[in-house]
């Protein structure tokens, strides 16, 4: 009766412990799955900071070309020699 009783109280109490354990269990496995997400995310942006630096270095000269092109048209349109074609 005494042992009995503390015999269901023990019983309950590792009934709990492996209720608590699964719970922990199912917690890690979720962090991991977090982490894993993240590290993804992180992949991603990396990624994506790599285009961003590609692209800037493909518009840079682009643009330098461009402004150019604009004021190389542009003084022939008000009749004024390039600077290519002056010499500086």
């Amino acid at each position: 009766t005494k042992v009995s009783t503390i015999e269901t109280k023990v019983t309950n109490l590792e009934t709990k412990v492996s209720t608590i354990e699964t719970k922990v269990t199912n917690l890690e496995t979720k962090v991991s799955t977090i982490e894993t997400k993240v590290t993804n995310l992180e992949t991603k942006v990396d990624k994506t900071n790599q285009s961003i630096v590609e692209l800037t270095e493909f518009l840079i000269p682009t643009i330098g070309s461009i402004l150019e092109w604009a004021d190389d048209i542009h003084r022939a349109v008000v009749g004024r020699p390039s600077k290519n074609s002056s010499g500086n």
